[in-house]
């Protein structure tokens, strides 16, 4: 596992340096398979940019790819979405939602009359979708509805709790799982011949959810080679690198040394 990080300011050469490694990566390594991972909505832009830069004005071994995009092209190398899928659609799961709420309604004294709305079992599934994006369960609402002095924040942390805990243990119950998107992909990429002596570029992005992290880790840990590029803004000119091979990275940014730390460099 390689790991190099590059860093500057916006409009230092970060994206332009990320085109010229690959160019090189493919004639070094030809043959081997490329990930490029930008954010969902650059992903067209880019594509067309770094075609435009090769000298052939195209590329085949590249995949310029978002988070979704990803998750689809790895199902689609290895056939499925896993056995860990569950089979609970998202209105089965609204659903199951709505029938945890009814049994709770007497423990429930802000949140019961939202609960009796049809649409609020729709809203409380994104935030729990949220809530599992950042790791954060019941047991964590119940510990941060401890450390606020809102009284009525504090009730609902509580209630919130009471209606998560209560649609995992339903769940559970009937062998079903709520995951996070992006930790199926996690699962799945081990799997996956995608993977396999890979070169991973990361570019653009501004912020990671933990989720996002544990999926960057997995792609590190697999690829055969990879390169995370940051911006930051102190006003510093130029891309500047740090690379590891085991030893110690500490560039002087929190997330780079979150990531650093994480990985184990």
């Amino acid at each position: 596992m390689s790991i190099s990080v590059y860093y500057g300011r916006a409009g230092s050469g970060k994206t332009r340096a990320v085109y010229e490694h690959i160019r090189q990566v493919m004639i070094d390594c030809p043959g081997e398979p490329i990930i490029l991972l930008v954010p969902e909505p650059a992903t067209y832009r880019v594509e067309r940019e770094l075609a435009e830069f090769m000298p052939e004005k195209g590329f085949t071994m590249v995949r310029v790819v978002g988070f979704g995009r990803l998750g689809y092209q790895v199902y689609q190398s290895i056939g499925s979405k896993g056995a860990g899928q569950s089979s609970l659609s998202s209105f089965g799961r609204s659903m199951l939602l709505r029938l945890v709420m009814k049994r709770k309604q007497k423990e429930l004294g802000l949140l019961e009359q939202a609960t009796k709305r049809p649409e609020f079992s729709s809203v409380l599934q994104q935030l729990f979708s949220e809530f599992r994006a950042f790791r954060v369960g019941p047991d964590d609402l119940e510990r941060g509805a401890e450390f606020v002095k809102n009284n009525v924040l504090q009730k609902k942390l509580r209630e919130l709790a009471i209606c998560m805990s209560a649609y995992e243990e339903e769940l559970s119950r009937h062998g079903e799982r709520d995951i996070d998107p992006i930790m199926e992909i996690v699962e799945a990429l081990p799997q996956s011949p995608l993977m396999e002596n890979s070169h991973v570029f990361i570019d653009g992005f501004h912020w990671f959810t933990p989720t996002h992290y544990e999926l960057i880790y997995t792609l590190f840990d697999l690829a055969k080679e990879s390169r995370y590029y940051y911006r930051f803004t102190d006003g510093s000119k130029g891309v500047k690198s740090s690379s590891s091979r085991g030893a110690s990275l500490q560039p002087p940014f929190r997330d780079l040394r979150h990531l650093s730390r994480s990985l184990w460099l």
